[in-house]
């Protein structure tokens, strides 16, 4: 079950080209942030800057200050990074997370909604609607574990809340049902790749790579 719990410290943002959703340094423009819910170590955020990306338009949420800390320690960049790490629960309502509504032109948001119930996913969805850059354009992006059996997952971890596994039906169905809920317009793919932790954790198991994008 480690595999799961800890698969969000993997390295992402690069690994959602196959549908159209990769972000590269160039596109990461002055005026528009772009955003990660459960940013982890923050090891995608640092990639981009690395690549040249200007690390004022970038912003990690995590719920657990000791990820984001750790990421510090790690790369030894905390004095000079430049990027905003907000540290609470994404359903909270702050000053912070309010800021950003209507302006983050990219969401990533890999390994995060699996860890939820099919109405919580729907609420996470609609929470990332609205902070979505309200433009053509804006898109929504992640990686969940998923199964060719959608369903309520019977082998969630000890202390962990109810989880409910998507195929791309499913998922689509969960992001159509969230675009007409807030009167919105979104296209969705998604793509089904093996991934042998996903196959070890469940039989029924696979990663589902998936893009909304605002139209």
């Amino acid at each position: 079950m480690q595999r799961l719990l800890y698969a969000f410290l993997l390295p992402i943002s690069q690994g959602l080209v196959s549908i159209g959703s990769g972000v590269s340094a160039w596109e990461v423009k002055n005026d528009k942030a772009y955003g990660w819910t459960g940013c982890g170590l923050g090891q995608d955020i640092r990639r981009l800057v690395q690549d040249g990306a200007p690390s004022a338009n970038l912003i990690g949420l995590d719920s657990t200050e000791e990820f984001i800390n750790l990421g510090f320690e790690l790369f030894d960049d905390r004095s000079r990074l430049g990027c905003t790490f907000i540290v609470q629960d994404f359903f909270e309502d702050t000053p912070q997370l309010d800021n950003l509504v209507g302006r983050v032109k990219v969401i990533n948001s890999s390994y995060f909604m699996h860890l939820f119930d099919w109405d919580t996913q729907l609420r996470v969805a609609k929470r990332m609607m609205r902070l979505a850059f309200q433009e053509k354009g804006a898109l929504i992006t992640g990686f969940n574990f998923g199964s060719h059996s959608p369903r309520d997952w019977d082998m969630v971890p000890p202390g962990l809340p109810p989880q409910y596994l998507h195929d791309q039906r499913s998922l689509a169905s969960l992001w159509g049902l969230a675009a007409r809920e807030t009167r919105m317009s979104w296209s969705f793919r998604s793509v089904v790749e093996y991934d042998e932790n996903c196959s070890i954790l469940d039989p029924e198991g696979c990663r589902l790579g998936w893009v909304a994008e605002l139209v």
